[in-house]
């Protein structure tokens, strides 16, 4: 089950991760999106495509950059669950786009070194979704 989100919740000034969490915090917030675990996380992602679909206008556009990133030493796809959560959504995708990283981040350096036969992820998705106008039967 969802908890209800406080307003802090959902967004955060970033914070460095110390060394031994090879990650980055948005918040100390234990309610905070970026802080949950896999599926309550795309639990809670989910409900916030479906308030961006609410919002936004007939034939508009949301684009989204993500990175698939490294858990238990496998890729983990967040583009794919991402597009399949826009989708539940009401969202299509229109268009998708990658950018290559230019530079590897420290701890990124350091996981590689330790797990040499790990892949790395060296690309951000750029998805583009569109909200299609729904057409109304009979409507002039």
């Amino acid at each position: 089950r969802l908890r209800q989100l406080s307003k802090n919740a959902i967004t955060g000034v970033g914070k460095q991760a110390s060394k031994k969490e090879f990650t980055f915090h948005y918040s100390e917030d234990q309610d905070n999106i970026g802080n949950l675990k896999s599926e309550s996380y795309l639990e809670a992602m989910l409900q916030v495509y479906r308030e961006c679909h609410k919002v936004l206008k007939n034939t508009g556009a949301m684009i989204l950059v993500t990175k698939n990133f490294i858990r238990d030493k496998k890729v983990v796809r967040l583009d794919l669950d991402t597009i399949r959560l826009c989708e539940a959504a009401g969202f299509r995708l229109s268009d998708r786009w990658y950018f290559r990283l230019p530079t590897r981040s420290f701890w990124r350096i350091l996981y590689r070194r330790k797990y040499p036969d790990v892949p790395e992820v060296e690309y951000e998705d750029v998805l583009i979704f569109k909200k299609e106008s729904m057409v109304v039967s009979g409507a002039r």
